[in-house]
């Protein structure tokens, strides 16, 4: 097999009607893919080989030419698949230094990633990291990704006093 190269309405690929052609996938995103032709009659320009491509430019066309006054379009619609992200294997991502009374800054899960060399092919795909091991107390608080519900809970009451009081719970 032999790749096209580059062609255009200047420079086109002449394949006869018994050569193959096929498409092979970017391994990453799917797409549509297309390839534009005119009809070649052969009594102009040679055929191209498996050893040497030959091009002509039937922008010149119709009439007494060798190609279609029309083109055709073969189309070739490619599904996209999940493809895993990839880290760089060994990478560290260091954090700021604390003593054993202070908790440490908080860190942003993509500096983590980034750091990592974290890469998606995946055009427009989403980020995160799932732990899978932690040791000492890292990680054992996280930081809400929303604001907290309210608590809907008045503080305990003090032995021999009451008080009456008026709760409103959110809805979920």
């Amino acid at each position: 097999w032999k790749n096209f190269g580059t062609v255009s309405t200047t420079n086109a690929l002449l394949l006869t009607a018994t050569t193959q052609t096929r498409y092979i996938p970017d391994n990453l995103n799917g797409e549509t893919a297309t390839l534009t032709y005119r009809a070649w009659d052969q009594t102009t320009g040679s055929a191209s080989t498996n050893s040497a491509a030959n091009t002509a430019a039937p922008s010149t066309n119709g009439a007494t030419t060798a190609f279609s006054t029309n083109t055709g379009t073969v189309s070739l619609s490619v599904t996209a698949v999940n493809d895993a992200p990839t880290l760089i294997a060994g990478t560290t991502h260091v954090l700021t230094t604390t003593d054993e009374n202070t908790p440490s800054s908080a860190t942003l899960v993509s500096a983590i990633l980034a750091t990592g060399g974290r890469a998606d092919g995946d055009t427009g795909a989403a980020s995160g990291m799932a732990v899978t091991a932690t040791t000492g107390n890292v990680g054992k608080t996280l930081a809400p990704s929303r604001p907290p519900m309210p608590c809907c809970s008045p503080p305990p009451l003090k032995p021999g006093t009451s008080r009456t009081t008026s709760m409103a719970r959110p809805r979920p």
